[in-house]
């Protein structure tokens, strides 16, 4: 399974820490603004994630609409 994590917050950081033993999990990306970039930049090299992507308003551009569902 490959996740990404959005932000650089408490959230985040637990949410790595949490995922850390599981097998068969690959942390793909964290994304985060780009004033927070140094801070996903230390989160993607402390937990090898393989890029850093930052969010800026051009790639925010022809994004598919977000839709949530409940379980």
């Amino acid at each position: 399974m490959k996740l990404a994590f959005i932000g650089t917050g408490k959230i985040v950081s637990d949410a790595l820490d949490a995922v850390e033993p599981v097998e068969n999990l690959e942390r793909t990306a964290i994304l985060a603004r780009p004033r927070s970039k140094a801070k996903a930049q230390a989160f993607a090299d402390q937990y090898q994630s393989q890029r850093f992507t930052p969010i800026t308003p051009s790639c925010l551009k022809n994004r598919p609409p977000i839709r949530f569902t409940s379980a």
